[in-house]
């Protein structure tokens, strides 16, 4: 699978998390998500494809999602998915940008669901 430009799934995007989500969930979607972090009071210490955030002062869930995701960028997650988790069969499942996509955004709200590594934007709107 080549890059993938993410604001062209983004009703497709909308659509699962509004299907799956317990409470409302702002897809955010950025040149990069460490620059979005950086620029809502946040850190990260490398441009990840993805991260979940909560407002720091409304509790609001937001995932932020690298706009144009490159090949290699894919095939790291992957790789992680693979060696990490496990997960063997993760680049004939996860085959195309829709179905990457998809993963990533429910992975990402797995943590917002699970509060887990949910870093909090102090004082500031994610929408």
């Amino acid at each position: 699978m080549g890059g993938v430009d993410a604001e062209s799934h983004r009703s497709l995007l909308e659509a699962l998390l509004k299907r799956e989500a317990s409470q409302p969930v702002d897809l955010l979607i950025a040149s990069g998500v460490a620059e979005w972090a950086e620029r809502h009071g946040g850190t990260c210490r490398k441009d990840p494809v993805a991260m979940a955030v909560t407002d720091g002062a409304t509790g609001h869930w937001g995932i932020v999602l690298r706009r144009n995701i490159d090949a290699g960028s894919i095939n790291s997650v992957l790789d992680r998915m693979e060696l990490v988790g496990g997960f063997t069969h993760c680049r004939t499942i996860l085959d195309t940008p829709e179905k990457f996509l998809k993963h990533t955004v429910l992975h990402e709200l797995a943590h917002l669901t699970n509060n887990l590594n949910r870093p909090g934007i102090p004082g500031d709107s994610i929408s």
